[in-house]
């Protein structure tokens, strides 16, 4: 009788051996499952995060160039493309704005002189990491680059602008722009 028992206790305690395994290998597969559930959605998390670009500051930076360019008088820079021109007879009145002579220029469709005053007064007003262009009536004036599908945060200002040629002969209202943009 004792063998029957030993034999019935062996044949249990191996099938409850057995049933371990079993919960063991249940709960293994479980707890994998649930952390691949937990490390797709963490990717999903992280790969569905997007990079918005600032727009504020280009936007200050355009709206800044284009009021001060339309209000800063030529007097008031101190350029050494302004006083090459000024002397060679081509700005005829220092008072006239950046944006009235580069009109002027434009209007007398002296296309270089306009881009050389444009390039001398913005290249260094407008900060290394954006680019920059001025356009009056939708032609490009002067550009650091090219706007491109790929640009970042483009911002545009614009204002009208109106002047005097000669004493007798007046040009305006023209529509001058300021795009400033990422690198």
């Amino acid at each position: 009788m004792q063998a029957k028992k030993t034999g019935r206790f062996i044949y249990r305690f191996s099938y409850f051996c057995a049933m371990i395994k079993k919960k063991g290998y249940f709960f293994t597969l479980d707890a994998f499952i649930g952390l691949t559930i937990l490390a797709v959605g963490i990717m999903l998390l992280y790969s569905s995060y997007s990079y918005e670009p600032d727009y504020e500051q280009p936007h200050s930076i355009a709206q800044d160039v284009a009021g001060s360019v339309s209000q800063i008088s030529l007097n008031e820079f101190n350029s050494a493309v302004v006083d090459s021109l000024r002397d060679s007879g081509d700005i005829k009145s220092m008072d006239n704005t950046v944006m009235e002579q580069i009109a002027v220029f434009y209007i007398n469709n002296e296309m270089a002189l306009a881009s050389r005053l444009a390039e001398a007064i913005l290249t260094d007003v407008v900060p290394e990491q954006y680019d920059f262009s001025l356009l009056l009536e939708d032609n490009v004036i002067y550009g650091s680059a090219v706007i491109s599908d790929r640009s970042k945060a483009v911002a545009s200002s614009k204002v009208l602008v109106m002047g005097i040629i000669s004493k007798t002969e007046m040009f305006g209202p023209l529509k001058a722009e300021v795009n400033v943009w990422q690198r």
